[in-house]
């Protein structure tokens, strides 16, 4: 078996520590809920393989010219009743797309290193995005509107997706596949591992 590395991109304000140059270390990419790519090449690169996406809506906010620069190969979605996440299941955890798409390359034989940049498990009081207020696309800007965001994008409520369990549930990943390497760039504490390195 050949093996491969990927990085999964979020959407998270460590997003800012990262570097194209990082990101070119990977084999593949895949990307959570369509980033925002223009003005922030230096940070994400401009490649993407894999595309995952919470709803249709969301699809729309790239067009194919700017689908096949970054290189697609394939969408899935992530939403209720997608494959995804009806194959998902850890305690009652509501897994965000980010989180499935983490499981899903897990899954996978051939991936011996993943990496995730931008997971920040959705921490209340702290940043919740890379980019600006006025960068948010059509279907995310009532979060401000109805205060789940403020004006400077800081998270206001307690996550959906739970981050504790979302943690608990990443970590338990790790330990269960000692064969596979792990980088994670994020905000969020992790305990240390062998086999896992925190940026």
């Amino acid at each position: 078996m050949e093996y491969k590395s990927i990085v999964i991109i979020g959407k998270g304000p460590t997003i800012r520590r990262c570097s194209r140059e990082f990101i070119e270390l990977f084999d593949e990419v895949a990307i959570c809920n369509r980033p925002k790519f223009d003005g922030y090449e230096d940070l994400i690169g401009e490649r993407a393989n894999w595309d995952f996406v919470t709803n249709l809506i969301d699809i729309r906010y790239y067009s194919d010219e700017f689908k096949r620069k970054l290189g697609f190969i394939e969408t899935f979605l992530t939403g209720k009743n997608s494959n995804l996440r009806n194959n998902f299941s850890f305690k009652d955890l509501d897994p965000s797309t980010g989180t499935l798409a983490f499981s899903h390359f897990v899954g996978k034989k051939e991936y011996n290193h993943i990496a995730l940049v931008g997971f920040d498990l959705f921490q209340k009081n702290e940043h919740f995005y890379y980019f600006k207020t006025e960068e948010l696309t059509d279907s995310m800007k009532y979060l401000v509107d109805n205060g789940t965001f403020t004006e400077n994008l800081i998270f206001t409520k307690e996550s959906g997706h739970n981050s504790e369990l979302t943690r608990e549930y990443m970590s338990e990943t790790f330990r269960n596949n000692p064969h596979k390497k792990f980088t994670l760039m994020t905000n969020y504490e992790f305990p240390p591992m062998e086999n896992l390195d925190l940026i």
